[in-house]
C-alpha cells in the first residue's frame, strides 16, 4: 500500500523507515532491554484506525542512567520513529489534521486507507481531528516515553457527532442575556451550569465570565489555584455553522486558548486548560465564523473547573456554586436493588454513594497524582485514559470499564459498587502517566508493634504526593476512610499534627485540607464520631511493588 509521509516537526529530512528491529545498542551484550510499543486504539472497536509504531533501526541507543528503575534508558534525542494510521476496514479514506503546542495546523490525506505521519516529537501531545465515513473524532496524541525504555502511542478521543450527551446536565439550562458582546456585558456561567446562547448575525460575538471559586471565602488556600479548565461547546443544529472560542485571562486582553473553527457537522469543540498560573477568573467568548449562520440557532457551552487537589464529597457533588465532578446522569444511574448511585445534592435521599467513604477517599487521592483508567465515559461519551473521580473509581472496583453503559435504566451496577472496597483490583486499574500503580495496607493491632503516629508518619515522608487512606471502626462498629496528606512535626497533638480530606464533608469549610480535630467526622457526635484511636489500617499506593518496611 502506498504510504504519505508528513513530517510534523521540522527536521533536517524525512526518515525512510525500515521494519521495526529493537537493537540494543550501546550496552552489555548480556542486557535484556527491549522497546516495546503500545497501541491500545486497536483493541478499541469504536475507533476506526489501527496505529502503528515504527522505529528506525539505527536510530535506537542506550546510554547509562542512574534512574532506580533501570540501568539504561534510550537516548531521545537520536531516536526517530513513524506512526502508521489504517483503516481497520482496510477500504475507507480518511482526512487527519494535528495541531502542535504553537496552533499550527498539520492537514493530511490517507491514500489506499493508510497514512505515515514522521518527526512527531516525544513526550508532547497534538490535537487531532479525524474525519471518516461521515463521523469525525477529536482528541489528542503523542508518542510517550514510560520510564527509560519503553515507548507508545498515547491515543485519547471524543466522537463530537454526538451533542446530546455532552450538555444534558442535572441542573436547568442557563440563558445568555443580550447585549454580552464585550466583556463589561459578559454573562457569568457556573461551574456545571449549561449556558444556552444565540448568535444572532455574523458579527455577534458572546463574552461569558467564569470565576473558579477562589474569591469564595469559603474556599480559600484550597488549592484551586492550579486547576484544569474543561470547556465544551456544541450545537444540535444540522446546518453549517462554524464558531470560534478564545480562553482569556482577566488580567489579559489577548487569548490564552484558541481553539481552531470546525464545521457544525462536528457540533462540538473543545478547550483543556492547566491554569498553571494560579489564574482566579476568566473570560470566554464564541464567535460564529461562517457567513451561513441562521437566526435563533442554539448553542450549548458547559464550563467544569478541577483543583489540583481535589476534595470529593461522599454526599454531594456540588459545594457551594461548584461543580467538584461532573455528576451529570449519574442519578440516573442505578444498581440492581434500584437505588441510585448518588442523587447530586439531595441530602434526605437515600443513595449508594452516602456509605461511599472509601471510593471518594480512593478517589480524591487518585486523582491528586493524576491517575487515569482506560475505559469510555458515559457522562460525555469520551473515550480513553479518564481521570479518577468518584464515578471512575466505581468503574474500577466493580471491574467495568464503562462501554457498557449506554442506557442509564439498565442497573449496570452490582449493590455494593461503593460500599465495599477491592483496593488491590481497583488500583491496579489506574496507571500514573503509564506507570502501573501498587496498593498497599499496614494494619495496626495485634500483628504489628508500632503505633499510629510512627506507622503514617513513615508512610507520608516515603510515599511524597501519594499520601495515605486512613480506615476507622469505632465502638459502634461504622467504618469509614479519608484521606491524609501531610504533617505538622512541631504538633505533638495528633489531632492538630495531620492534615486530612474528610469525605463525609458537604463544605470546604469542615472537610478539605484541615488539621483532623476540624473535620466533620471528629466534631460530629454519636456513632459517626471518629477518634484517631479508632484507626485500624493505613492504605496506601505507588509504584513499588513491595510495601515499606515500617519499623
Amino acid at each position: 500500500m502506498k504510504k504519505i509521509l508528513a513530517t510534523i516537526v521540522c527536521l533536517a529530512s524525512v526518515i525512510t523507515l525500515a521494519t521495526p528491529v529493537f537493537a540494543v545498542t550501546e550496552i552489555p551484550d548480556n542486557s535484556d532491554l527491549t522497546i516495546k510499543y503500545v497501541s491500545v486504539i486497536n483493541d478499541d472497536e469504536a475507533f476506526p484506525l489501527n496505529a502503528e509504531l515504527v522505529f528506525d533501526e539505527g536510530s535506537i541507543h542506550f546510554s547509562e542512567t542512574d534512574c532506580y528503575e533501570c540501568e539504561y534508558e534510550v537516548d531521545k534525542s537520536q531516536l526517530r520513529a513513524e506512526v502508521i494510521l489504517s483503516s481497520k476496514d482496510e477500504s475507507s479514506d480518511f482526512s487527519f489534521s494535528l495541531t502542535d503546542e504553537n496552533a499550527t495546523v498539520f492537514d493530511m490525506t490517507s491514500q489506499d486507507s493508510e497514512l505515515s505521519i514522521a518527526s512527531l516529537q516525544f513526550d508532547k501531545y497534538y490535537q487531532f481531528r479525524l474525519t471518516m465515513s461521515g463521523n469525525i473524532y477529536a482528541g489528542e496524541m503523542g508518542i510517550i516515553f514510560e520510564t527509560c525504555n519503553v515507548v507508545y502511542i498515547d491515543f485519547s478521543y471524543l466522537l463530537i457527532n454526538s451533542y446530546s450527551s455532552l450538555q444534558r446536565s442535572n441542573q436547568s439550562f442557563m440563558y445568555e442575556i443580550e447585549n454580552n458582546n464585550n466583556y463589561s456585558q459578559a454573562d457569568t456561567i457556573y461551574p456545571g451550569r449549561t449556558m444556552v446562547g444565540t448568535p444572532s448575525n455574523i458579527n455577534d460575538t458572546d463574552y461569558f465570565f467564569i470565576d473558579t471559586g477562589l474569591n469564595n471565602p469559603t474556599m480559600f488556600n484550597s488549592h484551586y489555584a492550579n486547576g484544569t479548565l474543561d470547556i465544551t461547546l456544541s450545537s444540535p443544529s444540522s446546518s453549517i455553522n462554524t464558531y470560534i472560542i478564545k480562553l482569556y485571562t482577566v488580567e489579559n486582553d489577548e487569548p490564552i486558548f484558541e481553539t481552531t473553527s470546525l464545521s457544525a457537522t462536528g457540533k462540538c469543540r473543545y478547550i483543556r486548560y492547566v491554569n498553571t498560573y494560579g489564574y482566579r477568573e476568566f473570560y470566554i467568548s464564541v464567535t460564529p465564523v461562517s457567513a451561513a449562520v441562521y437566526p435563533n440557532t442554539e448553542y450549548y457551552l458547559n464550563v467544569n473547573y478541577t483543583g489540583t487537589y481535589t476534595f470529593y464529597s461522599q454526599k454531594k457533588g456540588k459545594i457551594g456554586s461548584l461543580e467538584t465532578w461532573n455528576t451529570q446522569f449519574l442519578d440516573e444511574l442505578t444498581s440492581a436493588d434500584g437505588k441510585p448511585f448518588i442523587t447530586v445534592n439531595d441530602m434526605n435521599d437515600p443513595d449508594h454513594m452516602s456509605v461511599g467513604c472509601a471510593i471518594a477517599s480512593y478517589a480524591m487521592a487518585l486523582r491528586n497524582v493524576n491517575a487515569t483508567i482506560p475505559g469510555k465515559d458515559f457522562r460525555t461519551g469520551f473515550t480513553g485514559n479518564l481521570y479518577a473521580d468518584p464515578f471512575t473509581v466505581m468503574m474500577a472496583n466493580s471491574g467495568i470499564d464503562g462501554t457498557s453503559m449506554t442506557n442509564y435504566s439498565e442497573n449496570p451496577l452490582p449493590n455494593n459498587s461503593p460500599c465495599y472496597i477491592y483496593r488491590t483490583n481497583l488500583i491496579s486499574r489506574f496507571t500514573v502517566n503509564s506507570n502501573t500503580l501498587y496498593s498497599h495496607c499496614y494494619y495496626l493491632g495485634l500483628y504489628n508493634s508500632v503505633d499510629l503516629e510512627t506507622a503514617l508518619d513513615y508512610i507520608l515522608e516515603h510515599n511524597g504526593s501519594y499520601g495515605a487512606i486512613i480506615t476507622f471502626t469505632n465502638s459502634y462498629g461504622n467504618t469509614h476512610y479519608m484521606v491524609v496528606t501531610g504533617k505538622d512535626d512541631s504538633q505533638t497533638d495528633l489531632k492538630n499534627k495531620y492534615t486530612v480530606f474528610d469525605p463525609s464533608g458537604t463544605t470546604f469549610a469542615h472537610a478539605k485540607g484541615l488539621k483532623y480535630k476540624l473535620c466533620i467526622t471528629y466534631t460530629t457526635t454519636g456513632a459517626h464520631h471518629m477518634e484517631l484511636t479508632d484507626v485500624v489500617a493505613i492504605h496506601y499506593f505507588n509504584r513499588n511493588s513491595q510495601p515499606f518496611t515500617i519499623q
